[in-house]
């Protein structure tokens, strides 16, 4: 017999083997109890949760020689046949693939006739979100009243794409995704049933880069025995998972907590050198700094990715004050989306990494310092709060005095033209888009020296744009270069010598 995987050898056959989805499981138990079989069930949830196997064992219940039941034999006809995939009337269909109207309706063609050896007809419809529109439509009418002998599961990832119509006609389960630990008690039931060996560590790394889908974990666990052999090791798992990324994430954060840009530099080089993706260790530098900030502020392990590493969190999270900690996660969910456009990620990762180093510097963040140090004097600029002034030269002469220490912060306002209008709205107005750009990315620093002279005055940052010409002022300019383009060039030469004006030309012959 050819190799079958974990994920298939594994799949639960019975609903008191189904893991992680306990509500499902009771409700559909009790509906076979009462004889309350609706028509049509949409099964929602995230990929390796369960939907088809509990679809199919839900079918296998209905339609097993013992049944209705909620313990189906598993030897009759009907059980083997829906087990081995062989049953004529439980019809899986991928909807991705059978997304056309021509192929619904030839299912729909296909409903009015009678079971062939079963009490129910059920179709398993999986990713029932990728039908089109035409589709949908050419299916509300059966769900509506469908025969007696029919039963649709839908099963959905994306359950927004679904038009209402179709969504008000089924039975909800909402499926939820498998917690830490019941992936791991899975893993080392599978484990101890094929006889292998695993280390502690490794199962918790499986388990967190199963991510909640219980079958991605089986898939790991198979992938990591076949590298492995018998005896299976972290290191081993942080090879083939996400594990690696995970640990060099651990790594970053203490580096930027001390600014240690040098480290950073020879993390991103081993980072090159072992292979690791970026775009990977972005997503888990995310929820490290997630977790951080929901530790800080809540302290309770429950809320985390990272359930089991508090003692991690005690000693990182007081390194960051929550507002660097926000400003972290928005620099990477931001870097996150330009990263995989780029080709030279380390470049892009070191510039991201040395932002982050100087993020109170360069984005005038209000994190606390965590230098022990005695503050600086204030400068006599800092510590005078002039009046507020209702002339544009009065305000700019007052800004540029105050950001005259920081020379990439002043030929930004420098450029820029600022009014008071009548309602007391300060406005900052570029005609260059490149310094209205570089404005808007240190908004808070431009208003925090404004709060310096007004604490109180609204401010508004904005693009000039440059006044067309009118259809007069166009007619005239063309007029004018039309005019010129028939006057002798050492004439030209002497109105443009002498700023004058060509009031009147005339031929020689006319003099």
């Amino acid at each position: 017999m050819s190799y079958l995987a974990l994920a298939r050898k594994y799949r639960p056959q019975a609903f008191e083997e189904v893991i992680g989805q306990k509500h499902i499981v009771q409700t559909l138990s009790n509906a076979i109890l009462q004889n309350r079989i609706a028509h049509a069930y949409m099964f929602i949830g995230p990929r390796g949760v369960g939907k088809t196997s509990i679809a199919r064992i839900f079918a296998k219940s209905l339609n097993c020689a013992e049944g209705p039941t909620v313990t189906p034999c598993g030897k009759c006809n009907s059980c083997t046949g829906i087990s081995e995939g062989s049953s004529l009337d439980i019809i899986e269909i991928d909807a991705a693939s059978n997304r056309k109207v021509e192929e619904v309706r030839e299912i729909l063609d296909n409903v009015q006739y009678l079971p062939s050896q079963s009490r129910y007809k059920v179709y398993i419809i999986d990713e029932v979100h990728m039908l089109s529109t035409h589709a949908f439509n050419a299916l509300l009418k059966i769900l509506e009243e469908p025969p007696s002998h029919v039963i649709f599961i839908f099963a959905t990832t994306e359950p927004a794409k679904i038009p209402e119509t179709i969504v008000s006609r089924c039975q909800r389960f909402v499926f939820k995704r498998m917690s830490r630990e019941e992936i791991k008690a899975q893993l080392k039931y599978i484990i101890a049933e094929e006889n292998k060996k695993v280390e502690p560590e490794a199962l918790d790394m499986i388990a967190d880069a199963a991510d909640g889908s219980m079958r991605d974990g089986q898939s790991i666990l198979d992938q990591v025995i076949a590298y492995s052999g018998d005896s299976v090791e972290a290191s081993h798992v942080e090879i083939l998972t996400g594990a690696l990324e995970e640990s060099l994430s651990r790594k970053a954060l203490p580096l930027l907590s001390g600014s240690d840009f040098h480290g950073i530099l020879s993390l991103l080089e081993e980072c090159e050198g072992r292979g690791a993706d970026f775009q990977v260790i972005l997503s888990k530098l995310s929820r490290l700094v997630r977790d951080m900030l929901l530790f800080r502020e809540n302290g309770k392990a429950e809320i985390l990715f990272h359930k089991n590493d508090l003692e991690y969190y005690e000693g990182m999270a007081s390194s960051f004050s929550p507002e660097k900690l926000v400003l972290i996660n928005d620099l990477l969910a931001d870097a996150a989306q330009k990263l995989r456009f780029l080709s030279e990620k380390r470049i892009f990762m070191e510039f991201l990494f040395y932002k982050i180093i100087h993020s109170e510097t360069l984005y005038a963040s209000s994190s606390e310092t965590r230098n022990t140090a005695a503050p600086l004097p204030r400068t006599a600029a800092e510590t005078s709060s002039p009046a507020p002034r209702k002339n544009t030269s009065s305000w700019k002469e007052s800004v540029l005095e105050l950001a005259g220490e920081d020379h990439s912060l002043y030929p930004i306002l420098e450029t820029a033209r600022m009014a008071v209008n009548g309602k007391g709205v300060l406005f900052l107005g570029w005609e260059d888009p490149y310094f209205h750009k570089q404005a808007l990315l240190r908004e808070d620093q431009i208003i925090g020296l404004i709060r310096k002279i007004d604490a109180e005055i609204p401010v508004r940052m904005i693009l000039i744009e440059k006044k067309k010409d009118s259809r007069k002022e166009k007619e005239s300019r063309q007029k004018a270069e039309k005019r010129d383009k028939d006057i002798p060039e050492e004439v030209l030469e002497f109105k443009n010598t002498f700023n004058g004006e060509i009031i009147e030309q005339r031929r020689k012959d006319d003099v």
